[in-house]
């Protein structure tokens, strides 16, 4: 899972209005769908590759399952999350 990818998701969230547990469960989603599409890339994972720490995103189920039936929502915080990281902070500020 890209960490770091989930904390500007969540700093995407909380600038595009999200109050802060919706913005974790909407920083999730992104993170989840992140790694689904970086699996369908990449079918079989090098030998080497360890199990990333899901604990986070499991203790947050419910939020995170609403947050991935809104996909307007999780649309706009990638694009956010992916812009310019000073413009993203920019925006929260």
């Amino acid at each position: 899972l890209d960490t770091a990818l989930g904390a500007r998701a969540y700093e995407a969230a909380l600038s595009l209005g999200h109050p802060p547990e919706r913005a974790r469960a909407l920083a999730s989603a992104v993170t989840i769908l992140d790694a689904v599409e970086a699996k369908a890339r990449m079918p079989e994972p090098p030998a080497t590759a360890a199990a990333p720490d899901t604990t986070d995103l499991l203790q947050e189920i419910g939020p995170v399952s609403r947050a991935l039936r809104r996909p307007d929502e999780i649309a706009a915080v990638r694009a956010r999350a992916a812009a310019d990281p000073a413009e993203s902070v920019a925006a929260h500020e």
